[in-house]
């Protein structure tokens, strides 16, 4: 694959204590390789818009994104159902001396490496986007409240519910199911889509010679990885699960020299 981005504007704006930036981007992608019913290259406009407020112990955060794909305005058997604009955050933080408290839908990242990793399941994916971006995931509405000690954070975090993941229609590569197979947005749980998920976090680094940065992690909820199954009145189409777990996981990073 070859990929191409191309920045066409980019903005930030001060008015007092707000702060709004954004960036329009260009997204070319060729594939050296793709099935013949697929597109060999796609070409998607997208446009990220970031509002911000600080006042104090106060502040807030709003994060709009969209993007056009150019296949949608095609016929309708060469869309790709790319197409689509979204509340990524919006939320309120308040910062007391040794504690904060914060609430709306945000975006998390866990996780020490530069690609994809494997604890970094509080938000779900985009499925209408490039699959290898780990940039590109799905706000969610959460609680947390979190403490400072001298050398870390502890951090208490309920994620209220679980959302539906969309995908993009057959000729755009990522597609995952063979022409034959439909994808139904709907998503299965094991108990519920409002059964909240709850997070234990503890990080910190240590003061040596040799930093190392750690965090633990426990969670009793819902999983972000989730797995497909056949939908039971029609087999040729598909249906995505939510499964309970208690979960244990922990991502450091040391560094020496």
């Amino acid at each position: 694959m070859i990929k191409i981005i191309l920045s066409l504007l980019s903005a930030t704006l001060l008015f007092g204590e707000f702060e709004v930036n954004g960036h329009l981007d260009l997204d070319s992608q060729t594939y050296l390789s793709a099935p013949s019913a697929k597109h060999q290259n796609n070409y998607t406009l997208k446009q990220t818009l970031k509002f911000k407020y600080e006042d104090d112990d106060y502040s807030a955060f709003a994060s709009l994104y969209a993007q056009e794909d150019y296949y949608d305005t095609k016929g309708t058997n060469s869309k790709n159902r790319r197409s689509f604009a979204r509340l990524d955050e919006l939320y309120l933080k308040m910062d007391f001396e040794d504690d904060s408290v914060e609430a709306g839908k945000v975006i998390k990242f866990w996780g020490a490496l530069e690609f994809r990793n494997i604890v970094d399941v509080f938000n779900s994916k985009e499925f209408r986007d490039d699959l290898f971006s780990k940039i590109n995931k799905l706000g969610v509405w959460n609680g947390a409240y979190s403490h400072y000690t001298d050398s870390g954070e502890i951090s208490v975090i309920v994620k209220l519910y679980e959302q539906d993941q969309k995908m993009a229609a057959y000729p755009y590569v990522y597609y995952i199911f063979p022409t034959q197979v439909s994808y139904d947005n709907d998503l299965e749980s094991s108990n519920g889509e409002l059964r909240p998920s709850l997070y234990l976090k503890y990080s910190g680094s240590t003061d040596s010679e040799y930093p190392l940065d750690f965090a633990f992690i426990y969670e009793n909820g819902y999983d972000s990885q989730r797995y497909f199954t056949p939908v039971v009145t029609q087999p040729s189409s598909y249906v995505q699960n939510a499964y309970l777990v208690n979960k244990f996981m922990t991502y450091n990073t040391l560094v020496l020299g």
